[in-house]
């Protein structure tokens, strides 16, 4: 789920709160929240961390913040996490896909986890998620020592 500032130059104010906590408010160009699945895509390269999928958590990344003190989240999937709009205009992108309407100044999403987990077909045998994460990113295999 992305929440950004779309082809409008200025910056957008965001508000979070965790489970009705509040966490901070912060000036960016949106934030974004993902899944351990999510979080090898957008949000790595927005310098979020690679969460293992077996945890489960959700990750708040901010998108171009003003500040350098607004970091990357990790929260676990049990929270709500409310993302507010304070000031301006946003977009909301959920899987890559646009969502119709706008959210105005004053406007709440919450984002949380849910209870059932997602089923999946495979035609043939998983690979690991480490395998994946060091094809994908082109770590490759470790070095060997010459002797």
């Amino acid at each position: 789920v992305v929440v950004h500032r779309g082809a409008d130059p200025r910056v957008i104010r965001l508000t979070i709160q965790v489970d009705g906590q509040e966490v901070g408010t912060f000036d960016a160009d949106g934030s974004l929240v993902a899944t351990p699945t999510g979080s090898t895509a957008y949000a790595l390269a927005l310098g979020g961390p690679i969460v293992e999928p077996t945890l489960r958590n959700m990750v708040l990344v901010p998108v171009n913040p003003f500040a350098l003190t607004v970091r990357p989240m990790v929260f676990s999937p049990t929270i709500a996490l409310q993302i507010g709009l304070a000031r301006f205009r946003a977009e909301l992108t959920i899987d890559g896909r646009k969502v119709g309407r706008r959210m105005l100044g004053g406007d709440q999403l919450v984002v949380a986890g849910f209870d059932q987990a997602l089923r999946v077909v495979r035609f043939g045998p998983a690979e690991s998620f480490f395998q994946q994460v060091r094809q994908k990113l082109g770590w490759g295999t470790p070095l060997v020592p010459q002797t």
